[in-house]
């Protein structure tokens, strides 16, 4: 296994900067075939509950974490998956309408997702 540390800097208009790091794991062989999990949310924009499914092919420990736009960690939950698809949701009706970034961990695979949140 081959293991990639990856760091990216957002600045966005107002000279606000994000910055996260992760570290791509590249499997050789068949067995690693087997894993995967997914993550989606919805709906984007989000208006007060961020719904989120994630999909595994084990049960897998899994933390998601949401970051305001300037990096600021607004809301981080660890959950334990079974195979399949597994529905979370996020009450969002506290925070400010803006960009947002929710990302997930496990040791399968990392994923970055970016939504919006608008009271609209």
């Amino acid at each position: 296994m081959n293991n990639d540390l990856y760091s990216v800097t957002v600045t966005d208009n107002n000279g606000c900067t994000a910055t996260d790091t992760i570290t791509v794991k590249l499997y050789i062989g068949i067995n690693n075939v087997n894993s995967y999990l997914t993550a989606s949310i919805y709906p984007n924009p989000a208006k007060d509950v961020l719904n989120i499914s994630i999909n595994t092919s084990n049960s897998v420990n899994v933390e998601f974490v949401i970051y305001d736009a300037i990096g600021q960690v607004v809301y981080k939950n660890k959950v334990s998956t079974v195979n399949g698809n597994n529905l979370f949701n996020v009450d969002l009706s506290n925070e400010a309408d803006g960009i947002y970034f929710i990302k997930f961990n496990n040791t399968v695979n990392n994923q970055l997702i970016r939504f919006v949140k608008s009271g609209n």
